[in-house]
Formats: structure tokens, sequence, C-alpha cells
């Protein structure tokens, strides 16, 4: 039976059930309540957070911290390390690692965990996430009549791939956060040096644990992107993280005292610009602020028109790439390639005319000419190649966008971009006269450091960085709600005030307890829309009964 077909039986059986035993009785105390009352009485109150970090980053000690503050607020609160999985899978022989008795547990789990992977599916640790919340959620149902007055947290640890989170945020939808944790490299080294762990092994194991070449490898750098909200957790500083995991969870609950910092911002309007965008590559937005915090231009990654600024929905003559139908740098880097997977073709064919017979046609069988160039292609970086866009990088847009207006000055500013600065963004950064930079997403084919380390220094965090004193340019990761939250938790479409104009310190509260800000529903859309569809044959029908749905 295909994946489809199991589904649409699964769905027809569920369906077959709701008809034989789920009935919606209409009755005179409800007959002119609102469907919508009715609805959002099927709120769910679990909570997931799926945490994601560096090896050596200190989560257990930020799970801990996220479970008090949780049942501090009448979550009952379940921990699921995924680690527990990958132990069991070795021990049971369900993956095959070598053990020669020397390794520590880190690279053994990540052997294992990328050997699962590649067994059966990208999404495979997030599987067994989702079958332990659900096993121990109806665990608790057994002893507990209505599953929406229990309050449930649940706190995985970790995410290291991309898909893995992919799953969660398709199965729990608005109920998910991922809370990505960051420290310092040389905290995180000096963790693993705690648990016996050599220098050398701890920077092999950080290494690896950030990007492997294998679609089945461990991808944190890729996924640590997508977090909702990104916290510091600097070593011995634990006073510092509990106010950053109570401001997370105070926002998630919708706290209307706490509002956007200036970084927050800035970097939302830097995420809105880079939808703008149109390149086939990524999107990219940036904005930059002056020495006193005002936003004074934003930028986003296309293609140049004369006249000034970029090409946008607003021309009538649009020649971005996408009317192209091909991004230019790929173009010249596929015709280089070519150039020279033919060079070493008819190198190795004049070769092979002066080798004994027997070795030549050993070399044409095995096609040695087509071995060498994918090995050339991979090792000689041309793929990573970016000179050949025709794109104005966003961080560029941004200050060019300044010389065309003029009137403010970017000297101590700070520049704010959704991906780490190319080295060629960066030279002009530098230039400029910019202060600070903040980012989110990383960019491997970026030589900023490597080609100005004399003039840039990169921070994992803002504290980090306020505790030294230098005449760099300061590289930081960004820190607090990510972009992709922003609106979802600092919107208030409904204001901070009740009828009287009193204040009121929380969003919504049942039982005393602040209710989650985003919303999400222990139903499907079918079922919601069955219900009000029995709500409005009852309306009409004008007496009471009970319908069949």
């Amino acid at each position: 039976m295909g994946a489809w077909e199991w589904l649409s039986n699964t769905y027809k059986r569920i369906e077959k059930m709701n008809t034989a035993s789920k009935k919606i009785s209409i009755i005179s105390s409800v007959k002119n309540e609102a469907p919508s009352s009715l609805l959002s009485q099927r709120i769910s109150r679990d909570l997931i957070i799926a945490l994601m970090g560096p090896v050596g980053s200190g989560l257990p000690a930020i799970s801990t911290e996220l479970q008090e503050k949780l049942q501090a607020k009448g979550y009952i609160v379940h921990r699921i390390k995924i680690s527990d999985f990958i132990k069991t899978c070795i021990e049971n022989s369900t993956v095959d690692i070598d053990d020669d008795g020397e390794k520590h547990r880190y690279i053994k789990y990540q052997t294992a965990g990328n050997k699962l992977r590649e067994k059966f599916n990208t999404e495979i640790l997030a599987e067994y996430a989702i079958n332990q919340i659900g096993r121990h959620r109806q665990s608790l149902l057994k002893k507990q009549s209505d599953a929406g007055q229990i309050r449930l947290a649940f706190l995985i640890d970790q995410i290291k791939h991309q898909d893995e989170l992919k799953l969660l945020r398709l199965v729990y939808r608005n109920n998910l956060y991922a809370l990505g944790v960051m420290s310092l490299q040389e905290q995180r080294e000096h963790r693993l040096m705690e648990e016996g762990i050599t220098k050398q092994d701890s920077q092999s194991i950080i290494s690896r644990d950030k990007k492997e070449s294998d679609s089945w490898g461990q991808q944190l750098e890729k996924t640590f992107k997508l977090a909702d909200y990104f916290l510091q957790n600097p070593f011995g500083k634990m006073d510092f993280v509990s106010k950053q995991i109570e401001r997370f969870i105070s926002l998630v609950h919708g706290s209307n005292k706490i509002t956007p910092t200036t970084q927050e911002h800035s970097m939302y309007v830097a995420y809105t610009a880079a939808a703008k965008s149109a390149c086939l590559s990524r999107q990219v937005g940036a904005s930059i602020c002056d020495d006193s915090g005002k936003i004074i231009a934003i930028g986003t990654n296309d293609v140049p028109k004369s006249g000034g600024g970029l090409y946008s929905a607003d021309d009538v003559e649009d020649y971005r790439c996408f009317n192209k139908n091909i991004c230019e740098n790929d173009r010249e880097k596929n015709e280089r390639l070519e150039k020279i997977k033919n060079a070493i073709k008819i190198k190795i064919n004049s070769l092979s005319k002066e080798m004994p017979e027997e070795h030549s046609q050993i070399i044409q069988k095995q096609d040695w000419a087509s071995i060498l160039f994918e090995t050339v292609k991979e090792s000689s970086g041309i793929k990573d190649l970016i000179e050949f866009s025709r794109a104005v990088h966003a961080e560029m847009d941004a200050l060019i966008s300044i010389t065309r207006t003029g009137g403010v000055s970017t000297k101590n500013g700070t520049l704010y971009t959704t991906t780490f600065p190319c080295h060629n963004c960066a030279r002009h950064i530098i230039a400029s006269g910019i202060k600070k930079v903040y980012y989110i997403e990383p960019y491997a084919k970026s030589l900023a450091l490597k080609s100005h380390s004399d003039d840039i220094t990169v921070y994992d965090f803002e504290n980090d960085a306020s505790q030294e004193q230098t005449n760099k340019v300061m590289f930081i990761h960004f820190t607090g709600v990510a972009p992709r939250a922003f609106t979802s938790l600092f919107s208030r479409d409904e204001g901070r005030k009740n009828s009287s104009g009193t204040f009121i310190e929380f969003n919504d509260c049942t039982n005393e307890l602040p209710e989650k800000m985003v919303k999400e529903y222990r139903d499907s859309y079918i079922d919601f829309e069955l219900k009000v569809a029995a709500v409005f044959d009852s309306e009409f029908s004008g007496k009471n009964h009970t319908l069949d749905i």
C-alpha cells in the first residue's frame, strides 16, 4: 500500500468514526452564540519547544530553566532527549557504528544519528519526538477527562537537521517554537573538555556538528537560522540566561509589557526588505541605523537599473533574472566548468594515445576524464564563486541608497543583514565607517574574515562584544525574537487595555494563568467546517435537535 493510499484510508476511517459517534447538539443555551465562541473553546494549550544549539552550548541547563519557569505557569512539562533514542538504537544494533572503545559519546551519537537518517529518512529523529509526545499525552489523558484544560509543555533536546524542524512545524504548527541557543566556541570547548574530551577532539566534534556534506548529516548551520528566538548562554551567567528565558516565555504568553528592542525591530525591517528580492539564489535584506538607532537606509539584493536603484515590480521594463530564465552567476560558472571538462577530456585522450593499448582501454572504459572532472569540480571552489552575479547585494544597496539621497552619515552606524556579508560587501562596510554588523544566517562562501581579519572581528553574541573594546568592525550574531516571529509576538490588534482604559498585563488569561499569544486548535479545519455548517442548519431549522455530521 502506498503512502497516499494509506493516508486516504486512514482519513476515511476517521470520517466514518466521526459520522458514527460525533454529533453536535444544538440546544437553546447556545442557540444564539456565535460559532467563533464555540470553536474558541477548542484551543490547544500544548506548547512544544524545540531546542537547537551547537554541541557544548549547555542545553541541559537551558531545558531545566525552561521547565521550572513553565511549571510556574501551570504546565506539566515533559523533556524528550533525542540522544536517548540514538543511544537505544546503538545498543540494539538498529545502526552499526565502529566502536574502538576510545570514541566519546558525542562522536558515537553524531555517527549513529547520521546512519539513522540515511537508513530511514532525514525526519526520523523528529518522528521519534512526535511519537514520544503522543504517547505521553495519551498517558495523561487517561487520567484527565478534558484535554483542553491541561497545559502540557514538551521540550525537545535537540534538533540538528532542517527536515526535522520542518516536520515538527508541519505537525504542531503554532504550538511549536524553535529556540536557538548560542555560546562562544571557546566556552563550548571548555564544557566539552570538562567531560574529558581533548581540545583537538572537541574542535573536531564542533566542526562536524556545524555542517556535513551528506544530506543526512549534521546540518545545524542550516537549521539554526530557522529559530523563532535566539538566546545567549554565556558560561557561568545563569542569571543573564534566566532573564532571557523569562522574556521568551512571557512573549509567547502575550505579555503587554514587552516591546521590540532596536535590534529586533531593525532586523525585522531587513527581513521585510528581503521579501522584495527576486534573486534566483536567495533573498537577503539589510537595514542601516545611525549612531542613535534611527533607521537611515534599507536594501535588498537584486539587479540594478539605470537612473539609480534596483528593478522592482513597479518598473514597466523589468530585466531581472527571472525574465532571462537563468542565473547569470550560474551560467558563467557552468561555462567555465564545461571548458575545464573539455580540457581534461582532450588531455586524457592525448595522454592515452602515448600509453600501451591495454592501459588506454582501461582509462577509456573507466572514464577517467569524468572522474577527474568531478574531483576538480568539487574541490576547486568554482561552485562557490559569486563574482558573476548581476545583483547588487542587500548591504551594498543600503549603502548606495544613502549616496543618492545624502544628508546622513554611516560613521559609527550599525548594519543589520539577514545573511552574513560576503567579502565584497565586507570591504565596503569597513570603508563606510559602520561599527557593528548583526546577522542571522551564516554564509559559507564569504571570505570576509579571511580577507579582512585585520579590520573585522566576529562575535557569537552582543554581550561578548560589549565587553571588549576594539577598533575593528564587530560582526555579531543576532539575539532575540527572530523576524519570522516578530509580528505574531509583538502585534496587538486589540490594544493593551480593557474597555475602561486599564492596562492589561497579559493579552489573554484563563483561570489567572496567561494563555499563549498565538492560538492553535485541536481540530482540523474540516472539523470546524462541519461544526459551523451544523450550527447554520440548526439556526434555520426552527427547532432544537441533534445533527449527524
